[in-house]
């Protein structure tokens, strides 16, 4: 029986426009706009899409570093009250359009949403789940303060959170070190003088200082030579299966992806247009807009031609996306019931486990 981890649900993220002489409010950019996923305990979920549809931002609101605009993220929930918030959500669901009145449960849900979910969650009670969630970001050396020895970058979350100090810290930092590949010879080092594939081991240690359960992997390896990528996503492979991690990995080159991912989650102007275990989307590809993603990956066979599906037009503003399914100005199967105002195609459920958003698979 899988332990789900992480509970998205209803996640949105809006940042404001502002205009005019008084820098007023005239507009919204909708980088995350209603999300909902699970990542299971021990478990890689992948998180795919051209670059400015969300990926990074979702995983940034994970661990209540942006503010939520609307939504609920539970981490680590215990089984009765998920049972229970399930039973209401599925309760008010169904009341929704029958008239009847349903105050009373959405008050209880509610409750539940206030005491248990990160977006609700006050300053201090984040601090304390900080151990438990940490990031890798994308550009190690941007990440890390260029005045600081690799003792005091990787000691720092050790400090911070009162754990360890004098020769204890020195011997958990050398300890990290090691996990992560390193010597103890590169504790009094700055950050200039490695490599990239160095500064994110460096990082990952990091992420590691505090033995935490949750990691959100920002494209890892996207700065990183070929051959310095397989040995940092085998590091982590190793790390996830020795210490029982669970990842949100971002990225978007694919082939990475199926190598790290149990569970894929396709992006798409702040939508997840599709979500299925990763061999099973990597078979077949439900969605039209997954269809052409995944059909830009190289195959190494020179004799084997693949038929690379081109998009038409320009990825839609954030700001003014269109009406109806977000994919019918680019989509080359959208019908008029696409093009509906309001009538936007919600995430379902057309074969075990697989879930799509398109009227075409429903």
């Amino acid at each position: 029986m899988k332990t789900p981890l992480v509970e998205v649900i209803g996640l949105k993220k809006y940042f404001p426009i502002r205009g005019g002489v008084f820098s007023r409010v005239v507009g919204q950019v909708k980088a995350v706009d209603g999300v909902s996923f699970t990542i299971n305990e021990g478990e890689t979920v992948g998180l795919v899409g051209e670059s400015g549809c969300g990926k990074t931002t979702v995983g940034r609101c994970i661990l209540a570093l942006t503010p939520v605009t609307q939504g609920e993220i539970y981490y680590n929930l215990p089984e009765d009250v998920r049972k229970r918030r399930d039973e209401l959500l599925k309760k008010i669901e169904e009341m929704s359009g029958s008239g009847k009145d349903f105050s009373s449960l959405k008050e209880e849900y509610a409750k539940i949403a206030k005491k248990y979910s990160l977006t609700e969650m006050k300053k201090k009670e984040i601090r304390k789940l900080r151990r438990e969630m940490q990031i890798v970001h994308q550009d190690p050396y941007s990440s890390m303060n260029p005045r600081m020895t690799v003792k005091d970058i990787v000691g720092e979350p050790l400090v911070v959170h009162k754990v360890a100090e004098g020769m204890a810290l020195y011997e958990k930092v050398s300890e990290l070190l090691a996990t992560v590949g390193l010597n103890p010879e590169h504790l009094y080092r700055y950050p200039h003088e490695f490599s990239g594939g160095q500064r994110q081991r460096i990082s990952i240690a990091r992420a590691l200082a505090l033995n935490p359960r949750l990691i959100v992997l920002d494209e890892p390896t996207s700065a990183l030579d070929v051959s310095v990528q397989a040995q940092i996503l085998n590091l982590l492979k190793d790390l996830q299966k020795k210490y029982k991690l669970t990842y949100l990995f971002i990225s978007h080159h694919l082939n990475v992806i199926r190598h790290m991912s149990d569970q894929i989650a396709v992006m798409y102007l702040g939508k997840i247009v599709e979500y299925a275990p990763g061999e099973a989307i990597f078979r077949e590809q439900l969605h039209p807009y997954s269809e052409a993603l995944f059909s830009a990956i190289p195959v190494p066979d020179p004799k084997r031609h693949m038929k690379r599906i081109v998009l038409e037009g320009d990825v839609p503003s954030p700001a003014n996306p269109p009406s109806g399914c977000r994919f019918h100005t680019r989509c080359k199967y959208a019908t008029e019931k696409c093009k509906i105002p309001g009538n936007e195609p919600p995430l379902k459920e057309v074969e075990p486990g697989h879930f799509v958003s398109c009227y075409l698979r429903y």
